[in-house]
């Protein structure tokens, strides 16, 4: 197979791109490189053609596809790499991830070994670009599943396709990538992130690189034509549009997808060192970069997670040190670690197998053990044991009920706890609801039938659809699952209503900056729709109403949020001797500015102040957790709990805190009005 430079500069273009986009780089207040999760798509691809071109290769020259000789090939090129990076990140992710986040650490690798990662990311719900995604230090070994995924299968649908419809076969793979290309345009619509995440909605984009090997061996280009060298540059010119013009918000993969895919196919289809556009991929630096590219997408992704554990909001300087790390690590793989492996007459079929076996084991086994220890709690101080306790104990989100969603996940059918021929206590509202509800159960279940009926991100609003930044609505809050919790309330009599939620972040469509000096906001991403009300008149009109058609409505204000993730900063900011934690934690605690609290929550409070009645009662945690021995301060801890386990939710210990004001208040409103 003839060598060509120009495709490992391409993945210089692809590698970078990825890069770049992971590490976030604002220039002038703009991500400039938003859309640079299409460097992946740029390596399927590419993948797509070198694999077809191996395999026709071997059966237009008569003989029969080596199938051993092919898999042992991808596991010399996949998984020494993979292997070195995994090993060398555990010291790291045993020193700094909290239990939690070190046994989903544990279960990336162990799916990632196994080519499933794909669905590991998607069924732990995982949102690809999302800032929490860019703390899972393997996340972005789910493309690696999904092409071995392809590598398991296509060789024998492309062999059969061969001999099936042999002088149709283009035709065929065109056919098979137009329907992959129309499921992805369709899952666009349905399910983003498992559109994102699968083989099937990606298998177009490697047909692309099918189609091309096919094209070379039918249609030559034997004469070049002037325009052939404007060719490659409109498909440079298309990649560079896709990765300054895409973003979060775009349908990807789907039809748009095309733009990149098509200027990737221009570029393989008709650069050559004669033109300019190949002369630039051809270039010794670009394709050295090129060279490295996989060590560069292997190393990159750990070390900007690891990174932005230890520092949460990093500076431009980090990133590019980070950045700078990854270059050298990635040179010195590709020679100490790459190549040795490539190569048979280093180490021979035998030696790199039981090699590879080898650490595979020592990754497998280490994973499992860490899965089975719960991410040994005995690492973490106890304040930090004491969370994940909490967390594990909150079972109140399953019912037992076979076959049915987490108690705070649905559409019908909501969960009942407690004495069934009691009052009924309902908690209605979004996570932050949610968080309060197992504490409650806990608490009222004795004397009261306990009814959440919470979603997350779905404030309680009458005719409302919420709708992403797509237009596309949200079918677990939408005006039906709304009018569904609206009609629970007012068919039962003499009900509590607790309603509770993240009222900031709807009104203002903006997530609270990061540091107390950075004037930009990171946009929420969805809005409410109704056709005739506005946000805050749904609001209103709809505490009204429950008002109205219950014993009694408690409203639980908004609670502080914080800017950092506080189980995690608390965990960095820990001192090596564990005997002076608590001290540490008294004199030096994580806390919110009260102005910056009350400035965030002002118009919240003007919309429930308006909410009126005899029967409207009112809990205010900032009266909990603000000007607690600290004036002007808001508290996210004391020395012994965590108040909150992370930006905005609070822990259980926090919510217990938050209920026991509830509490109090059903107790006195049973005392003056008793049923």
């Amino acid at each position: 197979m003839k060598y060509r430079p120009e495709i490992d500069g391409l993945r210089a273009f692809a590698v970078f791109s990825v890069i770049l986009y992971h590490a976030e780089f604002s220039i002038q207040g703009r991500d400039w490189f938003a859309g640079g999760f299409i460097g992946v798509d740029i390596f399927f691809v590419i993948s797509g053609y070198l694999i077809s071109r191996i395999i026709l290769d071997a059966v237009a020259n008569g003989g029969r596809f080596n199938y051993a000789h092919f898999y042992e090939r991808r596991a010399r090129r996949i998984l020494p790499m993979l292997l070195v990076v995994m090993l060398s990140s555990f010291p790291f992710a045993w020193a700094w991830l909290l239990p939690e986040d070190f046994v989903e650490y544990a279960n990336s690798i162990l799916s990632s070994l196994l080519f499933v990662s794909n669905f590991f990311f998607y069924f732990s719900t995982t949102e690809y670009g999302a800032d929490s995604a860019l703390l899972k230090p393997f996340l972005h070994t789910w493309s690696l599943s999904v092409e071995e995924q392809f590598y398991i299968l296509f060789p024998a649908f492309l062999i059969f396709l061969s001999g099936a419809f042999r002088k149709h076969l283009l035709t065929a793979i065109l056919v098979s990538a137009a329907a992959s290309l129309a499921l992805a345009e369709f899952m666009s619509f349905h399910d983003r992130e498992l559109n994102f995440f699968m083989l099937p909605t990606r298998a177009w984009e490697l047909l692309v690189g099918t189609a091309l090997v096919l094209l070379e061996s039918r249609q030559p280009i034997r004469r070049r034509h002037p325009v052939h060298s404007l060719l490659p540059l409109l498909g440079l010119l298309l990649i560079g549009y896709s990765v300054v013009q895409f973003g979060e918000t775009t349908r990807h993969p789907g039809a748009i997808t095309v733009i990149p895919i098509l200027g990737v196919a221009l570029i393989i289809r008709y650069a050559g060192t004669a033109d300019l556009t190949g002369k630039l991929l051809s270039s010794r630096p670009v394709v050295f970069i090129g060279l490295i590219s996989y060590s560069l997408y292997l190393w990159h992704f750990p070390i900007f997670a690891f990174g932005r554990v230890q520092f949460e909001l990093p500076t431009v300087a980090q990133k590019i040190a980070w950045l700078s790390l990854t270059v050298l690590l990635s040179i010195a793989s590709y020679f100490l670690v790459e190549q040795p492996f490539r190569n048979r007459q280093r180490f021979g079929t035998r030696i790199a197998l039981s090699s590879i076996g080898a650490l595979s084991l020592v990754a497998l086994l280490s994973s499992v053990v860490i899965v089975s220890e719960d991410g040994f709690q005995s690492r973490v101080p106890p304040i930090l044991g004491h969370l994940e306790q909490e967390k594990r104990n909150n079972a109140w989100i399953s019912s037992g009920e076979s076959g049915l969603p987490p108690c705070n996940d649905r559409n019908e059918n909501f969960c009942e706890f407690g004495q069934p021929d009691k009052q009924t206590v309902f908690v209605i509202g979004d996570s932050h609801a949610a968080r309060l509800t197992g504490d409650l159960i806990e608490r009222l279940k004795t004397s009261y039938r306990v009814v959440p009926m919470t979603k997350g991100a779905c404030w309680p609003l009458r005719g409302f659809d919420k709708v992403d930044g797509l237009g596309q609505i949200d079918e677990g809050c939408d005006a039906e699952f709304q009018a569904l919790r609206l009609r629970e309330i007012a068919r039962t009599e003499d009900a509590f209503v607790i309603v509770s939620g993240r009222l900031p972040l709807y009104l203002t469509q903006k997530f609270p900056p990061r540091r107390a000096n950075d004037v930009k906001s990171r946009d929420w991403g969805y809005e409410y729709h109704h056709a005739e009300k506005t946000f805050q008149q749904g609001v209103v009109d709809t505490l009204n109403e429950i008002a109205a058609t219950s014993r009694a409505l408690i409203i639980v204000y908004p609670v502080p949020e914080v800017r950092v993730h506080v189980s995690r900063q608390v965990m960095r900011r820990m001192p090596a001797n564990a005997l002076q934690v608590e001290d540490f934690l008294e004199k030096n605690p994580l806390v919110v500015g009260y102005d910056t609290y009350r400035e965030r929550t002002e118009s919240s409070f003007g919309l429930l102040d308006a909410v009126g009645g005899e029967n409207v009662f009112r809990v205010y945690p900032h009266r909990i957790f603000c000007h607690v021995n600290r004036p002007g301060e808001c508290v996210t801890h004391d020395n012994r709990i965590l108040f909150y386990d992370d930006d905005n939710h609070v822990s259980a210990s926090g919510a217990a805190l938050i209920n026991q004001r509830i509490i109090e208040t059903i107790a006195l409103i049973e005392q003056k009005d008793p049923p």
